[in-house]
Order: C-alpha cells, then structure tokens, then sequence
C-alpha cells in the first residue's frame, strides 16, 4: 500500500513493469530501474523476463495403449515486447495459463505415434518433436528455450514384459554366440 502512494517504482534487474492507472494498463513496459508514476491512482506489476523453469507431468497414452506417465521440465522466458500483453491475456501467468496445457497436449500427440518401449527407446527424438511442436503452438508470445524428459514412469506389467523381453533376447543372443562359436571350433577342426 505504501509503495502505491509513492511517486515512484524501481523495477528490479530481469523484470519489465506493467503500468496500471485507474485499471487501464499501459501500452508500454517499463524498463528496469526508477520509472515514475502517479501517486494513489497508479501501481507497477513487475514481470520476470529471465528464464524461468516449471516442472510438469503429462499422463499419456501410447500407439500400442499402454499408459505412460512423463515428468518433464521446460525452460522459458518472457520476451520483453511481449509482458504486456501477456500480462493483460493471461492474468500475469503465461505458463500455466498459456504452456502447460499445450504442453500436455503436446506430449499426448506425440506419445500417440510411438510403442511405449520406442518412446523409451527414443527419448531424445521424441524431445525433440515435442519441443519443435511446442515452439510452433506458442509462436512468439513466449520462447521456449529447452524442454526435458525427467522420467518416464510405465505400468508395472509392461515394465515386467520388456524386463523379460530383453532377458530372452540377451538368452537368444547367447546361443546364437555359442552356435557361432562351436560352428568355427568344427571348422577349425576339419581343417
């Protein structure tokens, strides 16, 4: 309350000031440092413009309908030009009102075209689509830095299946190695 009946409002480094005077925001941020504004009638909502992090978890489905459960982190920033009106369309809160539920369906299209065990497989790859997907769906209001794959969590029964096919294949490969092996020892014998 006091600092609204002050003449002045210092805007700390990494954040842009959204001017409101009777309710009607200004078009234009203010930039770090002393601004000046009109005592008792007008306020400053400071706006980080630094990258910030959100943690995330997405409950998705994939092409073979296996739930997968995937713990992301994405990294972000306000552009300058954009604090305005993002403070004005999304309420001063642009990740969840804005990247979190287009994270989440992101996530959902993606994890759709893969097997639960490719998306395994092929994290990265699927990173990378669904932060190339992402980028797209936001445009310019905010840049998406980076999104990472934490963990993915699958059921208990298709953790214990791709468990036991890796065991018979390594089983297999086994015996392809001794067959191989004894296939040169009678080699090596008749000649």
């Amino acid at each position: 309350v006091a600092a609204s009946r002050s003449c002045y409002h210092i805007v700390p480094p990494g954040n842009r000031g959204v001017l409101i005077t009777l309710g009607k925001v200004s078009p234009n941020a203010l930039p770090e440092g002393l601004n000046f504004k009109m005592p008792l009638i007008s306020r400053v909502e400071n706006i980080e413009i630094r990258q910030m992090r959100a943690d995330g978890v997405a409950e998705c489905f994939s092409s073979d309908l296996q739930t997968l459960r995937v713990s992301f982190n994405v990294l972000y920033r306000i552009p300058p030009g954009k604090v305005v009106e993002l403070f004005q369309q999304y309420a001063g809160r642009p990740y969840t009102n804005l990247v979190e539920p287009r994270i989440q369906e992101t996530m959902k299209q993606i994890t759709a075209r893969y097997r639960a065990e490719d998306f395994v497989k092929n994290r990265e790859k699927a990173k990378l689509e669904i932060t190339e997907r992402l980028k797209e769906v936001i445009g310019d209001l905010l840049t998406i830095n980076d999104l990472t794959i934490a963990n993915i969590d699958l059921s208990d029964q298709l953790e214990a299946a791709i468990e036991q096919k890796v065991v018979r294949e390594q089983e297999a490969l086994a015996k392809k190695f001794e067959l191989d092996s004894a296939t040169k020892m009678g080699e090596i014998t008749l000649v």
